[in-house]
């Protein structure tokens, strides 16, 4: 579909996103399973667990990087794979891919020094707003709009789903500037959230209690022309990016908590089938294979996050590699999660292994930055650009 990773990365030199080091996952690993495993389900949003998280720099530039959604995505699937809460993993995936990424990339030089140092040592947190009522994120149909004034601007509008909005500081908003272009008519702003006119109203939604949402709405909000990201109707630049990083990135840490959810059935198996027999032999064959099934899985899973990741790190295809990560990681997490909780049965139901919030977590998240619909319509407008020409003429 496009040329060689070898090719790519030999063309880019040095500056390439390094992942971490295994040592450094590791240490990631043994991290959350010590400070972000709550051991029951997360009743809100574990303040304590975020500063935790950002004390320990986890989200700081590599040295020589300006930006690092490859060794971000590779840390949130070893806090995954430590047992932090899902949640936790997704409020940092938005703050980080949604809110600062999109800064370091678009801001100015007097923005990265108003925002980036807060943004990224986690003392204030970011969220993205896009999604409106009726017309969700399509890009032409926003109804928030701006109007620029001789010395100021103004905002006004609603947003809806933003994840963070509840406890964030700063959100990115996505507003129409010039109605009758459409998407290129859109521009990009960051709001305070404390501004006069700035009112947030949590929303109450199923799964990832630990992520809180909110209503975003915007009443004549004053602001100052600084408080534009980017150039006027850059906005939908600036909106792809973040939802190309979203897409590829945001469920990393998904697939490492499935990881743990796999390894902790494993070990609930071999405890109640093991009892006074040989280790592993008394496990049901069928209980074998379709744990040996969702290893496969999530390992397929992982190996096209890897291949995404690459296409985001040199500047690939912004559209058809997000959209297969997306629809395949949510997929994949959310069939596991459910094919765990029906092995624990009765456990399960009374969600002594958390299998339950792992339902409900992992179903929340297929309709985040996009449903798999919205990702097929994406993959299937790729497919003749992508696909290698056949050589022959089919009857």
């Amino acid at each position: 579909m496009s040329e060689s990773r070898n090719q790519r990365q030999d063309s880019q030199g040095p500056t390439a996103e390094k992942v971490p080091d295994p040592a450094e996952l590791r240490l990631t690993r043994q991290f959350a399973g010590q400070h972000l495993h709550p051991g029951r389900p997360a009743s809100g949003f574990d303040l304590s667990g975020w500063q935790l998280m950002f004390d320990r720099g986890l989200f700081n530039p590599a040295p020589g990087q300006s930006h690092n959604i490859r060794r971000t995505a590779h840390l949130l699937k070893a806090l995954g794979g430590g047992g932090a809460d899902r949640g936790l993993l997704f409020a940092a995936g938005a703050h980080y891919f949604g809110c600062t990424y999109p800064v370091i990339r678009f801001g100015s030089p007097s923005q990265h020094q108003q925002w980036l140092p807060s943004l990224q040592t986690g003392r204030l947190i970011g969220c993205l707003a896009i999604t409106e009522e009726g017309g969700g994120s399509g890009q032409s149909a926003l109804a928030t709009q701006v109007q620029a004034q001789a010395d100021n601007l103004r905002l006004s509008g609603a947003k809806l789903f933003v994840t963070n909005a509840p406890v964030a500081s700063v959100a990115l908003v996505i507003a129409s500037e010039w109605p009758q272009r459409g998407s290129l008519g859109l521009s990009a702003f960051l709001v305070p959230l404390d501004a006069p006119g700035v009112s947030v109203v949590p929303m109450n939604s199923m799964g990832l209690a630990g992520a809180p949402a909110g209503v975003v709405r915007l009443n004549d909000v004053c602001l100052p022309p600084s408080a534009r990201l980017g150039a006027p109707g850059a906005g939908l630049a600036v909106m792809l990016s973040a939802l190309r990083a979203e897409r590829t990135a945001l469920l990393s840490g998904f697939l490492g908590a499935a990881e743990f959810d796999l390894a902790r059935c494993y070990q609930f198996l071999q405890s109640r089938f093991s009892v006074g027999q040989k280790s592993g032999a008394a496990v049901p064959q069928v209980l074998q294979h379709r744990l040996a099934s969702i290893r496969c899985e999530l390992a397929a899973a992982e190996a096209l996050l890897d291949r995404g990741l690459d296409e985001v790190d040199h500047g690939g295809d912004a559209l058809l590699w997000p959209a297969m990560v997306k629809k395949t990681v949510s997929e994949t997490v959310a069939s596991v999660a459910d094919q765990i909780h029906q092995i624990y049965a009765g456990q399960g139901w009374l969600n002594l292994h958390e299998s339950a919030t792992a339902v409900l977590d992992t179903r929340a998240v297929l309709a985040a930055s996009g449903t798999s619909e919205v990702m097929l319509n994406m993959i299937w407008s790729q497919l003749a650009r992508t696909l290698t020409p056949l050589e022959f003429s089919t009857p």
